[in-house]
């Protein structure tokens, strides 16, 4: 990672883009060394641009840099407010919008650049749709940057880095590929928790690792206070659906990433499963002992249409009790979404609709 100028606006510019395409890693070391060298000259170096003074402190915070936010009070007037001048420096407000939710608890200054900002550039893109900033605007007041997650967040900021004409092309390929190449990891990772063995355990990371070794266990526990004379069709029935909830979780993680809008039958061919109420209803039967028999769970892997109507209620009832709050972060479509889309309705004449 070179530029020309150390402490520059441009390395600064490229850091933010190399921390956007989740490819950080890749230089740690020179990322640490800049933000360091940016750090020692925080209270010593002036600067009156408000981009660069908010993108400066963003940076550092996010690097575990304790610099103070008192840099912000050159740019209040003597009535104590932001200044009104501001308001026509849309990339300054959208820099200081994301760096003031990296504030700790008493910074009464970054309370207020939230309020200050968030309300211009509310305005600014209720008038002004063809800014050159409106779609990272837009993103912005979605939800904030310090609240996204880094990969998913990289899987958007790709295509947008694509569409700047000063793009680095290298940077750019790099990301594509350290993309793709992680999401093949994922599914080699999926493909080895289908295994249901041990040893399939050793190339998971380590988050993933504990829960399915806990999983294992549990179903090891089950069979082992079995008696001798049960059959383990009953465990082997967990073991089989957990495999269906798993691909089920994977379909909607493609569509979250690929920002797809499935229509209301494909949302329900797989959201019915990764609701989990239909594996919830097999393990209830696992310890009920003689009662349970193979015709029981041969039963429920044909996904009877008595527990698929109660999974449809439940599903339809949590999506219109909950869409709105899964949409304030990166979530997949909820079958309110998908019915308003299909049936070009609002979202209450959707509610309505599939509350009947």
């Amino acid at each position: 990672m070179r530029v020309n100028a150390k402490g520059s606006v441009q390395e600064m510019d490229l850091i933010d883009d190399i921390q956007r395409l989740a490819i950080a890693y890749h230089f740690e070391k020179e990322i640490d060394e800049a933000l360091h060298r940016m750090y020692d000259e925080y209270t010593n170096v002036h600067y009156d641009d408000l981009y660069e003074v908010a993108l400066r402190f963003r940076l550092l915070r996010q690097g575990g840099y304790n610099v103070s936010s008192d840099v912000f009070n050159k740019f209040k007037g003597e009535d104590g407010n932001f200044k009104a001048i501001l308001s026509s420096d849309v990339k300054g407000l959208l820099s200081l919008y994301e760096a003031a939710y990296l504030r700790i608890q008493g910074e009464d200054i970054l309370d207020e650049a939230i309020v200050f900002t968030s309300g211009l550039l509310k305005r600014i893109v209720a008038h002004h749709h063809d800014h050159p900033l409106d779609a990272k605007v837009r993103r912005a007041l979605e939800l904030p940057l310090h609240k996204r997650i880094p990969r998913l967040e990289a899987r958007y900021f790709i295509s947008l880095y694509q569409e700047d004409k000063s793009h680095n092309d290298v940077l750019l390929e790099l990301a594509i590929l350290d993309f793709n190449l992680l999401q093949s990891l994922h599914q080699r990772e999926l493909r080895d928790l289908s295994r249901w063995e041990v040893e399939a355990a050793e190339g998971l990371p380590e988050y993933m690792k504990a829960c399915y070794l806990a999983l294992l266990n549990t179903v090891n526990e089950i069979e082992g206070q079995m008696m001798p004379d049960e059959k383990h069709y009953r465990t082997n029935w967990i073991k089989s659906e957990m495999k269906v909830l798993v691909q089920a979780y994977l379909d909607e993680a493609r569509w979250m990433s690929s920002k797809y809008m499935p229509t209301l039958k494909e949302h329900l061919d797989v959201s019915l499963v990764s609701a989990g109420y239909i594996f919830v209803f097999g393990v209830a039967c696992v310890g009920m002992g003689e009662e349970a028999t193979k015709k029981v769970f041969d039963w429920m892997t044909a996904h009877p249409k008595f527990v698929m109507d109660l999974s449809v209620i439940a599903r339809i009832g949590d999506d219109i009790a909950g869409h709105e709050f899964e949409q304030e972060r990166d979530h997949v479509a909820s079958t309110v979404e998908c019915y308003m889309k299909e049936h070009g309705v609002s979202k209450k004449e959707a509610c309505i609709s599939l509350q009947e």
